[in-house]
This record gives structure tokens, sequence and C-alpha cells, in this order.
């Protein structure tokens, strides 16, 4: 896995995986019209503190515009579980950070999570 602004893919999901490794991590979810490189500026703060961020893009953004995949709920929620399976096994602490129809897509996704932290834009 590789560390600060290298894509990896989580299934077909391309991600960023920002800052250097650690045990905390922010997952962040774009709204409509973002994509993963937004995370930028949440990474610039967050990382100096020490731990991570992650960030993907959803269906019909970023590198996945052209993807026949919908921007509905039901895509989404379900890509949002392999997401967190994935964190879950590498991050011992996970908050999130969503923005707008993100937050909503997360709401509906890991309602039953234990996060430490939710930031919703």
């Amino acid at each position: 896995m590789s560390v600060g602004k290298d894509v990896v893919y989580i299934g077909k999901i391309p991600v960023h995986i920002w800052g250097e490794p650690s045990s905390v991590v922010y997952l962040y979810v774009h709204g409509q019209g973002g994509n993963k490189e937004e995370a930028a500026l949440l990474a610039d703060i967050i990382c100096r503190h020490g731990a991570q961020v992650l960030s993907i893009d959803l269906p019909e953004h970023g590198e996945r515009k052209d993807e026949e995949a919908g921007f509905d709920p039901w895509i989404i929620v379900p890509e949002l579980h392999l997401i967190m399976n994935f964190v879950k096994r590498r991050w011992s602490r996970v908050s999130l950070y969503a923005v707008s129809i993100g937050a909503w897509f997360s709401m509906q996704s890991l309602g039953d999570e234990p996060l430490q932290n939710c930031l919703f834009v």
C-alpha cells in the first residue's frame, strides 16, 4: 500500500492514502462534483497531527467519471461498506469527514460503525 498521493485500488475504487503510517485515519467522502484529490486541504491539516487520510472517488466522479455505475445509494452504500472493511483492517481509530451528499451516503452506510469523530460539511 502506498502512502501519499499515489493511487491505490480497493476493488475498482481508486483511493489516495495521505500521510505517514499511523493507527489513526480519517475517511474522506466527497460530495456531488467532488473527487479524492479535494481531500488535500484536510490531509495537510490532519497529517501534521499524526493521522492519515484515505480519500476515494465515488461513481461518476474523479477517475470514475466515465463509469456506467450510477451515483445512487444502491451502488454507493455497498462500496462504502467495502471501503470501511478495508479501513478497519488497517487502522484502529477511524474518523469520518464527509461533504454534502457524501455525508448522507456515509450516514446510510456507516451508521453502525464505531467512529471516533464525524465531521460533516
